[in-house]
């Protein structure tokens, strides 16, 4: 089965218990992967789970992981 997402697709993020845009994973993404301030993307004060356990979920997710 081919993959079909895009970088630009909304998807459902665990991490937020909601769907986000692609922009916003990104971002969140480089904040899990320690790239990014984590302050530096506001939207991440809704994350209600632990940051160490929001790591754990984007680190396996086929999203955060595109090139």
């Amino acid at each position: 089965m081919e993959n079909r997402l895009t970088p630009y697709d909304d998807r459902n993020c665990p991490i937020y218990d909601k769907i986000i845009d692609g922009e916003l994973c990104y971002e969140t993404a480089l904040c899990m992967q320690g790239q990014f301030v984590i302050s530096s993307v506001p939207e991440t004060v809704d994350i209600k789970i632990s940051l160490e356990k929001a790591r754990e979920i984007c680190q396996k997710c086929e999203y955060a992981n595109m090139e």
